[in-house]
């Protein structure tokens, strides 16, 4: 994680796994938190959006994050750059980074994005396979 945050110059990156009722923070550089309750989660974005990369340059002027409790309180998230985790046909979280100040992506940002994501699913699904059937 520490590899995207420093392609976006950003303090927070992570792997964002869900269930019913909770964000899991996987691997992640720059929050001590492990989890979030779904009411605070970015992830149901991609459940409302049929694309697999999200990037809010300015999270106060993007309709869908700028009624969303972290931007208009603590920690006030400006940045969100996320692409879409699928594995086994299903979407299964995140990986994302977030900052505090807005700040623009480019080109070769948003394809290391994409090329991040596939190596997260990738190990995902790997796990995936190594985990004995019961």
């Amino acid at each position: 994680m520490s590899l995207l945050a420093r392609c976006f110059d950003a303090p927070i990156a992570m792997v964002n796994v869900l269930d019913a009722d909770r964000d899991w923070f996987k691997s992640c550089v720059g929050l001590k938190q492990t989890q979030s309750a779904m009411a605070t989660s970015f992830c149901e974005a991609f459940f409302r959006y049929p694309v697999d990369i999200i990037v809010a340059e300015d999270t106060t002027l993007d309709t869908r994050f700028s009624e969303h409790p972290l931007v208009k309180g603590p920690p006030h998230i400006r940045f969100d750059a996320a692409a879409r985790l699928v594995v086994d046909g299903h979407a299964v979280g995140r990986l994302c980074s977030y900052d505090i100040v807005p700040k623009k992506l480019s080109i070769e940002q948003r394809d290391q994005l994409r090329v991040l994501a596939q190596a997260a699913m990738k190990l995902l699904d790997e796990r995936l396979t190594a985990i004995p059937a019961r």
